[in-house]
């Protein structure tokens, strides 16, 4: 189907449609508002913010068509809005008690497994930049909600910080935010 807004017949998803007008709305009200008109540079958006990659079924309750791909085809492409689509990418977690017992300083320095956990991105990368909108890792460390001493804290989580930019870069990625959480210490 595609509704008027849509530049690209795709399949309809109500999800991701409801998303886009959603965003569309609200993002279109910040810039009518006198504030943003009166700017002398008005910011852009970081659109498409996700915390999960979409193929990831052990981080998220269901399977979606929520990412870069599908917005994109969708037409969430205005240029004169968005400054970048991002994503969020942690290794590990300590956000409950089974998570943080299985943090383990072994997976930061293993360059397969970092290499699994970027590469998943190649297709978000492209189609973020055919759309002409950078794809950047918006928020990402070595472990979700603030980490872990003895992990997030160590030499070896700088030099896996080093690798993993370098390698967000390699795929196409130019900017990679982290994050050092609330109880960083």
């Amino acid at each position: 189907m595609l509704l008027p807004w849509m530049r690209h017949p795709i399949v309809q998803h109500s999800k991701l449609d409801g998303a886009i007008l959603q965003w569309r709305n609200i993002s279109d009200q910040i810039i009518q508002s006198s504030w943003y008109k009166t700017a002398q540079h008005p910011p852009k958006f970081q659109a498409a913010v996700f915390a999960d990659h979409p193929g990831v079924p052990v981080q998220q309750d269901e399977m979606d068509d929520f990412d870069i791909i599908n917005l994109t085809r969708a037409g969430l492409t205005e240029h004169d809005k968005i400054d970048t689509y991002a994503v969020h990418l942690y290794p590990q977690s300590t956000c409950d008690t089974a998570r943080w017992y299985r943090l383990s300083m072994n997976l930061l320095p293993n360059h397969s497994v970092l290499w699994h956990n970027v590469s998943q991105y190649v297709p978000q990368v492209a189609a973020a930049d055919k759309a002409g909108i950078p794809l950047v890792f918006g928020e990402t460390n070595s472990a979700s909600c603030s980490g872990r001493s003895g992990i997030s804290d160590t030499f070896g989580a700088a030099l896996w910080s080093v690798d993993y930019v370098l390698l967000a870069a390699s795929i196409g990625m130019p900017k990679v935010y982290f994050h050092p959480g609330a109880n960083a210490e």
